[in-house]
């Protein structure tokens, strides 16, 4: 699928390292001013239902400073105002338990 309209509210550090190096898999990765809590949000342009299966994240290794360490992942038919999800910043599986009920992990 083709990913459209990608923002995020962390900054970039340059424009070779912008939030569209997220969904590519090589070597460059995206790189945030904010060094914690990166919103980041992307429409996919599609003519038929998807089904997302699994989310694959990798870490581009040591040379970085904030290497992803947590995700979450929302799905939504409608655009998600990228400010909303801020209340999410420093969840943890706790407060996701929590606030679900029930452990996804298990």
């Amino acid at each position: 699928f083709n990913l459209k309209d990608i923002s995020t509210d962390g900054g970039s550090y340059d424009d070779d390292y912008g939030p569209d190096q997220l969904f590519k898999d090589g070597a460059i990765c995206y790189c945030s001013v904010n060094l914690h809590n990166v919103n980041v949000t992307a429409r996919i342009e599609r003519e038929e239902e998807i089904l997302v299966k699994r989310l694959i994240a990798k870490t581009p290794g040591s040379s970085y400073t904030s290497p992803v360490k947590n995700g979450l992942l929302f799905i939504s038919e409608t655009p998600i105002d990228i400010l909303s999800t801020a209340v999410y910043n420093n969840f943890t599986r706790s407060k996701f338990e929590t606030l679900s009920g029930e452990s996804p992990f298990e």
